[in-house]
């Protein structure tokens, strides 16, 4: 079973950051998870809220600052900043990553409607087709950047809020259009037959999140591939 750092190593980290991606890869996990948005030069960085308030005490969009007034932004108070995905692909040197694209926030309001060319010509750009995994809660910009550049791997991210972005119910129907790599439930998700028996797609590997204590693997009622977690390097020390 594979360990994925959920924002690198958020447990004694910044999450988001260099910092706590090297960390996380140090002590063994087996990839990163990130997530990126557009700054307002159209450059993409890596920082998981839309408002930089909750780790920065900025009251403002992403969207609304310059990438280079954002790489000197300090997150919780560190000597940590965000980075750009740029930086990122240079420090990780050919890491597992899931790359999240933050295209919907808590209110329903989508942002970034060219984020899927961006992000498919960096990959491109860096030829990271075999490390790198673009994952989302919106299947259709997954289905946008597929018709983009069908070498890209795809992942689908779902939780119980996911019904306000698309009809759960034709989850399979959406996984087959798009050719889904892997599916990313929230773990609690794993423990229910109802879910498992008529929604998980067919095909996809499952990758489950954010699953913090080992004691719950146990009550998976599904093979996963992997777990996605904050304590990525707690979790390799107790050998899963």
């Amino acid at each position: 079973m594979e360990i994925i750092g959920h924002r690198g190593y958020p447990h004694s980290y910044p999450e988001n950051t260099l910092l706590s991606f090297k960390k996380a890869i140090e002590c063994g996990a087996d990839g990163v998870e990130m997530d990126v948005h557009l700054a307002k030069d159209g450059r993409p960085v890596i920082f998981h809220d839309f408002n930089l308030k909750r780790l920065t005490n900025i009251d403002d969009l992403i969207y609304n600052i310059p990438s280079d007034s954002l790489r000197k932004i300090k997150v919780n108070g560190t000597e940590e900043t965000i980075p750009l995905f740029d930086d990122v692909i240079h420090t990780m040197n050919k890491s597992k990553i899931f790359l999240e694209l933050k295209t919907i926030d808590e209110r329903g309001n989508f942002y970034y409607p060219s984020i899927e060319k961006i992000i498919a010509d960096k990959i491109k750009e860096y030829d990271l087709y075999n490390n790198l995994t673009v994952i989302s809660f919106d299947p259709f910009v997954l289905e946008r950047l597929r018709k983009y550049d069908d070498k890209i791997k795809i992942g689908l991210d779902f939780d119980k809020e996911s019904e306000k972005i698309f009809n759960r119910e034709r989850l399979p129907e959406y996984a087959e259009r798009i050719s889904l790599d892997y599916f990313l439930p929230q773990w609690q998700l794993l423990t229910d037959d109802e879910f498992i028996s008529n929604e998980i797609p067919k095909g996809s590997e499952i990758y489950c999140w954010t699953l913090n204590d080992v004691s719950k693997i146990e009550k998976l009622k599904i093979r996963v591939k992997g777990i996605i977690t904050d304590r990525c390097c707690e979790i390799k020390k107790e050998g899963i």
